[in-house]
């Protein structure tokens, strides 16, 4: 039983570290694609 809930920990701190490594992905990506539009924007004005 022991083994089980031991397993259980480590997993949910993986799922942490993924959904942490996932919001961090997201979030440069959004800037970059932010970034892009508006140097798109600037070129226009």
């Amino acid at each position: 039983m022991a083994e089980v809930l031991q397993g259980g920990k480590v997993l949910a701190r993986r799922l942490k570290a993924l959904q942490r490594n996932a919001q961090r992905t997201i979030l440069s990506q959004a800037a970059a694609a932010g970034a892009e539009v508006i140097r798109e924007e600037a070129v226009r004005l």
